[in-house]
């Protein structure tokens, strides 16, 4: 019926899950150009299948259909027209409600929770960006609510529209198929009603959670991402921050409130403590994985800098100027030296930059402009319009990633790796010292005020050159961490 009733240019994907009667050898009998097959030695399920033929679409739309539906008229094209409004990204002909129990039953009105995944169509783009059937759930079963929920809940529409499909329903199910269906039934509603329990009882996305993390100013920084994704998963998502270091929160419009101590009787997602406990993995990484987030849109922390401080940097007529944040800080294994940083902005300045330092405190007297001790949202401002970051492992370094600044950060007790997110681009110093990194190869709880061998070597046998070697790298060869969007022809794609 796809191929005599479908009038719009199409592919059409048809996944074979390991079956056992004639129907591999129907499907190899059949030439038409439009028509891909895939034999699974397995049987796979219907969420696997489908999330694999998507990697290969090329059309503007992806369209999952079950097995046994047929269609007629000008089925494609009444569905490819719901998306006429741009807020719409689901349409399909079957819409349906969920029960309190999280199990969906086909509605006759227009007040849907999810359409049916028997024929769901979507914006190709759109479906690798957010991830089409979510792998939390297994085989079959709830992947298409969870889809319809998913999207709602970032401020989409789903559409229900009368094309004329025809699904007969069951015949998948009661065909002998050897995979339990009943257990990944079970499971995979249980997993639906815990994962969108605060909606199936308010009927409603709009949910308050509270996250603590209580120092310091750059670890709380870097939940921002995490904050950044938790509001793009749900618009209706207030979320609040317990911090007693809330500096590089505040102006965040993506947060509610911020609260110094917890209020009462709240429930609380602690992350004092996590990155600690997981000392081989990135810190954002660490903070993602205990909010059970798989995989962030962007692991970059974002800060918001107010109007008028972005205007206040005109007024110190400075062009072409490398900002400097020495510290000081108080772990000897991440302070290098003030003399070596004093020899770095001489050179510099042989080279024709302007020199800014930043930070709480004044420690270099040769550069061309001292701005240490003004608002953070200023320094953002003096950072984002500089032409690189040379600094320690600090909050402004993350500021110098939000901003994706090139530069050189001079590391010693703390791994690089689980603190810098674009290596090519803000880039490492280190000293190949045996004992370095002992931040991470320390036992919990580690030195932070003295070093094991009284003498950070790690820091101190760090020279300018290495630094102006990694800075003239980082400014001649790399390039921002951004994520391209994939452009795809306007072509219907068929996965069934």
């Amino acid at each position: 019926s796809i191929l005599t009733q479908t009038q719009v240019p199409f592919q059409l994907f048809i996944t074979d899950n390991n079956s056992t009667d004639d129907t591999p050898t129907y499907l190899d009998s059949i030439t038409h150009p439009s028509v891909s097959i895939s034999h699974n030695h397995t049987n796979k399920g219907f969420i696997t299948a489908h999330n694999e033929a998507l990697e290969k679409a090329a059309g503007q739309y992806f369209v999952v259909l079950n097995n046994d539906l047929t269609v007629s008229g000008d089925w494609l094209g009444i569905i490819l027209a719901g998306f006429s409004d741009n807020q719409v990204k689901i349409v399909g002909p079957v819409g349906c409600r969920l029960a309190a129990d999280g199990v969906g039953y086909e509605f006759r009105g227009d007040d849907i929770d999810y359409i049916e995944g028997s024929c769901l169509a979507i914006q190709t783009s759109f479906a690798r960006q957010i991830g089409l059937f979510s792998t939390q759930y297994e085989f079959m079963y709830c992947e298409d609510s969870d889809l319809s929920l998913r999207v709602r809940a970032m401020g989409y529409k789903i559409k229900k529209v009368n094309a004329c499909v025809n699904h007969i329903r069951g015949v998948t199910t009661n065909g002998g198929v050897k995979a339990d269906v009943k257990g990944y039934s079970v499971k995979n509603h249980y997993k639906l009603k815990t994962t969108w329990d605060f909606y199936l009882k308010k009927r409603s996305f709009e949910r308050e959670i509270f996250i603590n993390r209580t120092a310091a100013v750059g670890d709380v920084f870097l939940i921002t991402p995490i904050i950044e994704h938790l509001k793009k998963e749900n618009i209706h998502l207030k979320i609040n921050v317990i911090t007693k270091c809330p500096q590089l929160l505040e102006g965040n419009p993506l947060i509610h409130k911020i609260w110094r101590t917890p209020p009462p009787k709240v429930q609380i997602i602690n992350l004092d403590g996590v990155y600690e406990a997981n000392p081989f993995m990135h810190i954002v990484n660490a903070f993602a994985q205990f909010m059970q987030i798989s995989q962030l849109s962007n692991p970059l922390p974002v800060f918001y800098i107010k109007d008028e401080d972005i205007r206040s940097v005109a007024q110190y007529s400075l062009n072409n100027y490398i900002v400097f944040h020495a510290g000081p800080t108080h772990w000897p294994g991440r302070q290098l030296p003030i003399p070596t940083f004093i020899q770095i902005v001489e050179i510099l300045k042989e080279k024709g930059y302007q020199t800014v330092e930043i930070g709480h405190a004044s420690s270099l007297p040769n550069v061309d402009v001292n701005l240490t001790n003004v608002s953070w949202s200023k320094t953002a401002a003096l950072i984002k319009n500089a032409q690189a970051f040379i600094g320690i492992d600090s909050a402004p370094m993350h500021l110098a990633q939000a901003f994706q600044k090139p530069g050189a950060v001079v590391f010693g007790c703390v791994d690089p790796q689980y603190r810098i997110i674009n290596p090519e681009l803000l880039r490492p110093v280190v000293q190949d010292v045996a004992c370095r990194f002992c931040h991470h190869w320390q036992a919990a709880p580690r030195i932070y005020s003295g070093c094991l061998r009284d003498n950070p070597v790690c820091m101190n046998r760090i020279t300018p050159q290495q630094v102006i070697e990694q800075l003239e790298i980082a400014l001649n060869q790399s390039v921002p961490h951004q994520v391209s969007p994939m452009r795809l022809p306007s072509e219907a794609v068929l996965s069934n």
